[in-house]
């Protein structure tokens, strides 16, 4: 039985998101970025950011993940 998720729906793209702040963490660094700082980057609030993903490590996690699934080696495997 699928359970329903309590509280509103997402009001961002996931992706896009992920995306927005790999792409901070790349140009600023991850211990120069603040979870105010990234959720204004990625479109959402700080209550949001921690609700989405967790914590700013969880995030980047995330964010090192989509990086790591893109690079030609990764790709190169799938073949």
């Amino acid at each position: 039985m699928k359970q329903n998720k309590v509280g509103r729906p997402n009001k961002f793209d996931r992706s896009d998101a992920v995306e927005a702040a790999k792409e901070a963490f790349w140009k600023q660094g991850y211990n120069a970025l603040s979870v105010n700082q990234l959720a204004g980057i990625m479109g959402m609030t700080r209550s949001s950011l921690y609700n989405s993903f967790g914590d700013k490590e969880s995030l980047f996690k995330e964010a090192l993940k989509t990086y790591n699934d893109a690079t030609p080696i990764a790709v190169l495997a799938q073949l």
